[in-house]
């Protein structure tokens, strides 16, 4: 009798430990036209919808890149859907800032907004990626640009532009391409695009080699890549 008190107890503070935990304070943020503001919600709510945001990124992913034979197919086929399915930001509509697969469900975004809905997609499907600023020769201007391991190599995409320079045979060009040969930039690159006032064609011009291993954005919207970065910032906090 006693051991089933105790039994019921242990169970007892084990649930009520969980609702306790379950229900403590989170929130997240939404900025719309640049304007922040702070959503209060129960952290098992917060939980969910990071779980829910995990298996539709699985889902579209997946959906994308059936059939695919290799990782050229696979970057092309995510790099053609995003540019099919997500649209610039209209001028008359908000510009909305909150959850990449936000903006799946919109179908439009900015130009780091479509960078990011890509990159994620790429990782995904076991690509590593991830996109950054580049700039201008005179460092005034800078734009955000994707890079994504294929074969070994990194290569630059613009999913928000179009961009995606391929070699003769089909493959994407490495960025080793690009530099050691100008001439698939301008056969590519449109030099009527301009961006803030200068020829967009430069920001190719000006690439350079990237590393992007220590980039963890998109990785940080899977569970366990979630988990290691938080606990990797505890560490700092700690140490």
């Amino acid at each position: 009798m006693k051991r089933n008190i105790i039994i019921i107890a242990l169970t007892v503070s084990i649930f009520a430990c969980l609702y306790t935990v379950l229900n403590m304070p989170a929130s997240t943020k939404q900025c719309i036209d640049y304007e922040c503001r702070t959503i209060k919600m129960p952290l098992y709510l917060k939980a969910l919808d990071f779980i829910d945001r995990d298996l539709n990124y699985r889902r579209i992913a997946g959906d994308i890149t059936a059939g695919s034979s290799d990782d050229n197919d696979r970057v092309i086929g995510i790099f053609n859907w995003v540019n099919k399915n997500i649209r610039k930001n209209p001028k008359e509509l908000p510009v909305v800032d909150d959850h990449p697969l936000n903006i799946i469900i919109r179908g439009y975004g900015t130009e780091d907004q479509f960078q990011d809905v890509f990159t994620i997609l790429c990782v995904y499907s076991g690509l590593p990626a991830f996109f950054t600023n580049v700039y201008n020769n005179a460092r005034s201007v800078r734009y955000p640009l994707s890079f994504v391991k294929v074969d070994g190599k990194w290569s630059a995409f613009d999913p928000y532009y179009g961009i995606c320079i391929k070699m003769k045979n089909g493959h994407v060009a490495s960025l080793e391409d690009l530099m050691n040969d100008r001439s698939l930039i301008d056969q590519n690159v449109s030099e009527t695009i301009m961006y803030k006032d200068i020829p967009y064609r430069e920001l190719y011009y000006n690439l350079k080699p990237v590393s992007g291993e220590a980039n963890i954005r998109p990785v940080k919207q899977m569970p366990i890549g979630r988990m290691i970065f938080e606990i990797k910032r505890a560490i700092k906090r700690w140490l």
